[in-house]
């Protein structure tokens, strides 16, 4: 072991940075695990019931502390990043991600991420706080042992509009994760539920989500969404959700169901 760690402390700063990870989170000596909501590259920015959702941004070179998750979660990334996954007692994964990937995973086990590639890696992290049941794919390989089961759905949550495009990714027995797609200028009505979405801006995507009320992290009504911002309608209130960007706007939409 003193052998590997010289041999690594003459490679790069990054291999510099991350020998503690690299050294001994496969291992298991690593002290306990940090809470998600204490590990400093991970904000909390919405939370009800169902879910907590966090927006995460680690820069170039950088790693996450070992940190604990206790639910399944999904994460969709923000731009496409190359990652270190770093599980305790589990061989490390490089993973590349394209922009707006859905990753789903369950809970029960503690990691450290590290950023390998060349720009910031960004994301948002989604706890599933409910029992999620079975879960298997749609119209995106987000579970590597399942088949895609890719065909159109019946969904009573957003009205056709002309510029509107949805398409279901990947589903639990609690929740669908849909792709909403909005031209640029366009808008789509979204029907109020007692259990209303979630909302997620995707990269490059900004929008305006308006309604009687609105409820994000600040409780504000009409908030504007630029991506990595999450928003959920109030209950039972017919919400309208406008692009206001210069380009398509992509919404990752969280189903109940």
């Amino acid at each position: 072991m003193h052998t590997l760690r010289r041999l690594i402390a003459i490679t790069t700063l990054a291999q510099i940075t991350m020998l503690p990870l690299y050294a001994q989170v496969g291992e298991g000596s690593v002290a306990s695990p940090v809470p998600l909501t204490r590990e400093g590259h991970h904000h909390l920015v919405f939370s009800n019931a169902f879910v907590r959702a966090f927006y995460v941004e680690l820069p170039r070179g950088d790693h996450t502390l070992v940190h604990q998750h206790d639910v399944d979660y999904l994460w969709v990334g923000l731009g496409a990043a190359k990652v270190i996954n770093a599980s305790v007692n589990k061989p490390q994964v490089h993973l590349e991600s394209r922009d707006a990937a859905l990753h789903f995973t369950r809970g029960g086990f503690a990691h450290a991420a590290f950023n390998e590639g060349e720009t910031i890696y960004r994301n948002v992290t989604i706890e599933l706080l409910q029992d999620q049941g079975q879960a298997h794919n749609l119209c995106e390989a987000v579970l590597t042992e399942d088949a895609t089961d890719c065909h159109p759905i019946v969904t009573s949550l957003v009205r056709e509009a002309s510029g509107v495009q949805i398409s279901p990714r990947f589903e639990t027995d609690q929740i669908r994760f849909e792709i909403l797609t909005i031209d640029q200028g366009g808008q789509t009505t979204l029907r109020g539920s007692h259990t209303p979405p979630v909302i997620v801006a995707l990269n490059e995507s900004a929008g305006v989500l308006t309604s009687q009320l609105s409820v994000n992290e600040t409780g504000n009504e009409g908030a504007e969404l630029r991506d990595g911002n999450v928003m959920s309608p109030a209950p039972n209130i017919t919400a309208t959700l406008r692009n206001t960007g210069n380009n398509d706007a992509r919404f990752l939409v969280l189903e109940f169901k």
